[in-house]
């Protein structure tokens, strides 16, 4: 894990696995290698089991810090609760975020959490004058403004 803490310095997208780790336990010292790293653009933290509403919250003001960071992929996050995916959301508008995958099967936010967290990355996109609509670097499905 030292090797993935050091890799967030200098890496444009952080993806655990490739750096031999299947399931992260430092996530103060990962989170804050994030806050500070002047490269890193995208981090795939999707299936994390020890990723609970402390490690969200974390890296909601990682994400608050580092305006160079624009995509997460959180995927399906079994030890995060209602609150923690309603605290991540209300973060969401601190950020550069301008892409974000959590899926509500297996542990992800509610539907309307969801939505909530579709309908703040999509208002990061239009502040950053990039629309209100976008295709997902995950999905095969756009990301639109919720119907009036």
């Amino acid at each position: 894990e030292r090797n993935m803490v050091a890799a967030a310095a200098t890496v444009r997208e952080l993806r655990p696995k490739n750096h031999g780790v299947q399931q992260i336990t430092a996530w103060p010292e990962l989170l804050a290698a994030c806050r500070a790293s002047p490269t890193l653009a995208v981090l795939y933290l999707q299936a994390q089991p020890t990723l609970d509403d402390a490690a969200l919250g974390l890296l909601g003001e990682a994400l608050a810090a580092n305006p160079r960071i624009t995509g997460v992929n959180l995927g399906e996050l079994p030890g995060v609760t209602a609150a923690g995916w309603a605290a991540f959301v209300a973060k969401v508008p601190e950020t550069a975020l301008i892409d974000c995958y959590a899926q509500a099967p297996g542990g992800g936010p509610d539907d309307a959490t969801l939505r909530a967290l579709k309908d703040a990355v999509l208002a990061n996109r239009a502040r950053l004058g990039l629309g209100h609509q976008h295709p997902s670097m995950w999905r095969t499905t756009d990301y639109r403004a919720a119907p009036q």
